[in-house]
């Protein structure tokens, strides 16, 4: 097989795994309510198991500066790969809660090594079209988040009972990885030296990475974005469905907001405006869709909205996710992760501040929470558009 076959073969089979997480991470907002009757939770522990995977995460990315110079990418990318299905496998048995929230949190670790490597890979196995790569990546990525919902309730409503939902997502998941594996063995001789950084990442190349003001402001959007993602993804379907009252609506709300983020990240690269530029009006867009949506109590305008929603934000993430890497060419690995690990921030406070708001207000006004980070992403990010006209 010639090299430059094998390295796209090898390309998609890393995006393929990005799709199969997708889905299963979209079991969680579509599960939300059966989860929160099932274990009869309250409060802000109804935001918990999206919290647990949201520590996970940031385990991960410490984890995968201590890993770097020990283990190569491909490896770590592997064994992530092959713990996802017997997770799910896991979840599909109904264990207690304490147990399914380590099941949740060992998940968000092997999606967050997914994540940032497969992003830094995209640097590195295609330099010259990374844009491009990291855009099909995460559109991938959103395709899964757009099929899951869709698919998982289908299924429901034909009677397969949610914990039946967790064991198909570890039998798809476990396909991928398979895919995977036939390819890393051999494409890992394809890949510059960069993929195995000299030594691990330690405190000093954090302190220089947050000491540029540039990066700073990169990092702190991408809290904003983690925040306003996963508001979005894991609570609109029972906003719309057990709020509003509108059951068809609430999924068909969390598949429209997944099909426009995976189609503005596929179409991205045809919009001729600076990236930074697509960044801080994704984020004002974001806001001003899903405040619309919030307030106007109503299912279908939710389902317009949420399609508005990720045609703005889609193509956000993996655009600063490239800036990062580009600005770390020497490290990749340090770019994604720093990138990710504020995101993951975002991730671990918005379901918490959800479920207490909606405890002490209703679910209407911790819905504006989401509106409210992106709207603060805008804000900062209009400083990246004189940072990108610099590099230009």
């Amino acid at each position: 097989m010639k090299d430059n076959t094998l390295k796209k073969l090898f390309t998609y089979s890393i995006i393929l795994l990005m799709f199969t997480s997708a889905l299963c991470n979209s079991t969680q907002g579509t599960l939300l309510t059966r989860y929160i009757d099932f274990y009869a939770l309250e409060s802000a522990s109804q935001g918990l198991m999206s919290s647990a995977q949201s520590a996970g995460n940031l385990i991960a990315l410490f984890s995968i500066g201590l890993l770097a110079g020990k283990l190569l990418k491909t490896s770590i990318l592997m064994i992530s790969a092959v713990s996802v299905p017997v997770i799910f496998v896991l979840l599909g048995f109904k264990p207690a809660f304490s147990v399914l929230l380590v099941a949740y949190m060992l998940f968000g670790s092997a999606f967050a090594f997914q994540d940032s490597l497969a992003s830094a890979l995209m640097v590195d196995l295609n330099p010259e079209k990374s844009r491009l790569y990291m855009n099909l990546l995460h559109g991938v990525f959103g395709l899964g988040g757009l099929i899951g919902p869709i698919f998982f309730t289908s299924l429901m409503k034909e009677g397969l009972e949610w914990s039946g939902v967790l064991v198909l997502a570890a039998c798809i998941s476990s396909v991928s990885c398979a895919v995977y594996i036939l390819f890393a063995g051999k494409a890992s001789k394809l890949l510059p030296a960069s993929t195995m950084p000299k030594k691990k990442i330690d405190l000093g190349d954090i302190r220089r990475f947050v000491s540029e003001k540039r990066k700073m402001i990169l990092l702190i959007c991408a809290i904003c974005f983690g925040a306003h993602q996963i508001g979005i993804s894991s609570w609109i379907n029972r906003y719309v469905a057990d709020y509003i009252g509108d059951v068809n609506n609430g999924p068909l709300s969390l598949s429209m907001f997944w099909v426009g983020t995976a189609a503005s990240r596929f179409l991205s690269s045809v919009l001729r405006i600076r990236d930074s530029t697509k960044v801080s009006l994704g984020f004002l867009l974001t806001s001003v869709f899903i405040l619309i949506g919030v307030l106007s109590r109503n299912g279908t305008v939710m389902v317009f909205c949420c399609l508005f929603a990720g045609l703005a934000e889609g193509p956000i993430l993996p655009l600063m996710l490239d800036m990062s890497c580009r600005w770390e060419r020497e490290n990749t690995s340090l770019g994604s992760s720093m990138l990710l690990l504020a995101h993951y921030c975002g991730l671990l406070l918005m379901p918490l501040m959800i479920g207490k708001l909606a405890a002490l207000a209703d679910l209407m006004t911790a819905m504006l929470l989401p509106a409210a980070a992106s709207l603060i992403g805008a804000a900062f990010s209009v400083k990246l558009i004189e940072y990108n006209r610099q590099e230009q």
